[in-house]
Order: C-alpha cells, then sequence, then structure tokens
C-alpha cells in the first residue's frame, strides 16, 4: 500500500449507522409491527437496513428492534441482505424510540466518531442524504435531514384558539437520519436518561445545550411509514425506483 493510501486510512472516520426500530406500530397492523409490512414483496426494516449495510462509508449497522423480535429479525437479514454483509448487530430496544436509540449508541464499539441515527420505518433513505450528512460533520456536531415545510403552521392555546400563525419559509418537517459526533450524542442521551429528560428526535438534545444543528435538505419520498395511507405511497414511490 501506498504512503497515500496509508494517510487516506488513518484520515478516515469510523462511521456507525442505528436503525431505531424498536416500537410495535401497530396501527397498522394486529399481527406484525410496522417495520415487518411488506412493500413489493420486501420488509420495509430491510429496505432501511441495507441503504446502510451497503454503503461504503458505513462501518457498523446497529439495529435495534422489540426483543421478541429479535428472531424474526435476524432470519429476514439473512434472507433479504446475507449473512456475509457488513458488520449488521441486532439489540433490544427499550420502551419508547430514546430508551431505544440510547441501547443503540451504548452497543457502539469504541472507536466511533460519528453515528447516523435513522427511523426504521422510513425505507427511503437515499445515498445522498447519507453522505452529506456525513459531510457536515466537518463543521457541524449534529445534523438533520428535512424537507420545507408545505403547509401552513398554526400555534392554538388550550381552547383551541389561534396564537400565531408561523412564516413556513422558515419551517422544516424534519426527517431522519440525524448525524452526530458521537461522544456528544451518547453524552446528551445519557445526561437525558438521568435527568428524566424526553424528546421526540435526537437533534432536539443538541438544542436544549444550544448546540447548532444543521437541516439538510431531504426527500418528500422520505417518508415514514405511520398509518396505512403511508403503505399506498410507499407503493406507488416503489414503483418509480
Amino acid at each position: 500500500m501506498s504512503i497515500y493510501g496509508m494517510i487516506e486510512i488513518m484520515k478516515k472516520k469510523h462511521i456507525t449507522a442505528i436503525i431505531a426500530a424498536g416500537g410495535t406500530g401497530q396501527r397498522l397492523s394486529d399481527r406484525l409491527s410496522k417495520q415487518y409490512l411488506p412493500i413489493n414483496k420486501k420488509p420495509i426494516l430491510i429496505y432501511s437496513i441495507e441503504k446502510f449495510a451497503l454503503h461504503g462509508k458505513i462501518d457498523n449497522v446497529i439495529v435495534v428492534v422489540p426483543k421478541q423480535e429479535m428472531q424474526r429479525s435476524r432470519t429476514l437479514i439473512e434472507q433479504h441482505i446475507g449473512k456475509t454483509a457488513k458488520n449488521i448487530l441486532l439489540v433490544p430496544g427499550g420502551q419508547t424510540r430514546q430508551q431505544s436509540v440510547f441501547s443503540g449508541l451504548k452497543s457502539c464499539e469504541s472507536q466511533t466518531q460519528i453515528v447516523l441515527i435513522h427511523d426504521g420505518a422510513r425505507p427511503f433513505v437515499t445515498d445522498r442524504m447519507i453522505d452529506e450528512c456525513i459531510h457536515e460533520m466537518e463543521n457541524y456536531r449534529a445534523c438533520s435531514v428535512g424537507v420545507a415545510a408545505i403547509n401552513t403552521i398554526k400555534q392554538t392555546d388550550a381552547a383551541g384558539r389561534v396564537i400565531q400563525t408561523f412564516d413556513r419559509k422558515s419551517l422544516w418537517e424534519v426527517q431522519t437520519p440525524q448525524c452526530f459526533h458521537f461522544p456528544m450524542i451518547y453524552d446528551l442521551h445519557k445526561t437525558a436518561q438521568e435527568n428524566g429528560i424526553s424528546v421526540t428526535d435526537d437533534c432536539s438534545l443538541a438544542e436544549i445545550y444550544d448546540i447548532d444543528v444543521k437541516m439538510i435538505k431531504g426527500s418528500y419520498e422520505n417518508i415514514k411509514i405511520t398509518v396505512a395511507r403511508d403503505l399506498f405511497t410507499a407503493q406507488g414511490i416503489i414503483k418509480t425506483k
């Protein structure tokens, strides 16, 4: 190997992806958690896993699933991605998404420098989104994929009366992946757990402590499958791929 090749290896950061699929999400099905429902005969979760597992810059993939679904997930990964796929580690999740993500963070290898956190029920993440998240880690410690808000957003009081209308030019609908310097997001999650802080996404922890978060343009196709109509939308998207 040339000296230049050795320098590139030394410069490369160790990057881990955490796929958060610890919830049951059974609004869609009485039999299966939503991440196991098929789109074009492939489970939703597999789309998310393979995008990161096959990405050249990702060293490890940690998939957080309900404890009772560990074997199902392992079997599906072997069927659709293969036993020889890049390091894929399955770990049991917690009662909430936040607990599940922290479970994933605690399972990261010690040399991890950058971590991407992605929703298991968001199957249409792209290489471009992953690449841009990783690139922004040169300038920021936290970033998130998102899209410009389309609908007008109003804030109301407890009685349902409008208090204000937000300027949607500055509003984003947040998606995943979200990307972080690993030691920072680990410490933020640990502090949140110790102090009973609850958030709906990981970037919110950075915001609490006034850490700048960079927004990255995502895609309106990068949907999170939550309710039945999302499955119909996903079937339409997959036909264009």
